[in-house]
């Protein structure tokens, strides 16, 4: 992770950088020291043996949440490192802000893959091409576009989840973009097709 990853990382309401190592051998002994809710696994680190790495880590640490990040010429093993144990796969082009959407979503019990890389892992798991990424969604974007499918506008369904017009905004705006939706009636569509 780069000075301005973690930088922006702290900067950010809840997230709190716990530690950061430069070599893959001092990775068990700062994660039983740290014991953090997420690890953010750069594969430049982690190097050849990076399914390894990440395997050893899941089987360790079951519940801790899993994201990698790489360079965009790393992009062919998103499927392997989703099925080896991680929760998510971002590239290093994506914006700061991609990151912590993927940090969140991850948080949240989700799943998260960088929008650039969907269509690679669903066309690398031999999953119909035309299949929307719907596993890729938090429980929450998942409960907004339902309750948008419904009819509900982003206010009703603030005082229903109880979560504040901006939060319920971005939920939508990130399953927009998830789904590939650019429209709210494209999301409705797809909600009554798969959730209703």
């Amino acid at each position: 992770m780069g000075y301005a990853l973690q930088h922006f990382l702290e900067s950010e309401s809840g997230v709190y950088v716990c530690g950061k190592i430069y070599v893959v051998d001092t990775l068990a002994r700062e994660l039983r020291a740290h014991k953090p809710d997420l690890l953010i696994l750069d594969c430049a680190i982690a190097g050849k043996d990076g399914l390894t790495v990440l395997a050893r880590v899941r089987s360790m640490y079951p519940n801790m949440g899993l994201l990698v990040l790489s360079e965009r010429d790393q992009c062919a093993q998103a499927s392997m490192i989703l099925r080896a144990g991680a929760d998510g796969y971002v590239i290093k082009e994506d914006s700061m802000q991609e990151i912590v959407w993927a940090i969140r979503c991850i948080l949240d019990g989700g799943q998260y893959v960088s929008p650039t890389l969907a269509h690679l892992v669903i066309d690398a798991s031999g999953a119909d091409k035309d299949m929307r990424p719907l596993s890729l969604l938090s429980d929450h974007e998942r409960e907004v576009g339902i309750l948008l499918a419904r009819g509900y506008d982003t206010r009703e369904i603030a005082s229903i989840i109880r979560r504040s017009v901006k939060t319920v905004e971005t939920y939508y705006a990130r399953t927009k973009k998830k789904l590939g939706c650019k429209s709210l009636r494209e999301l409705r569509q797809i909600a009554r097709d798969e959730w209703l």
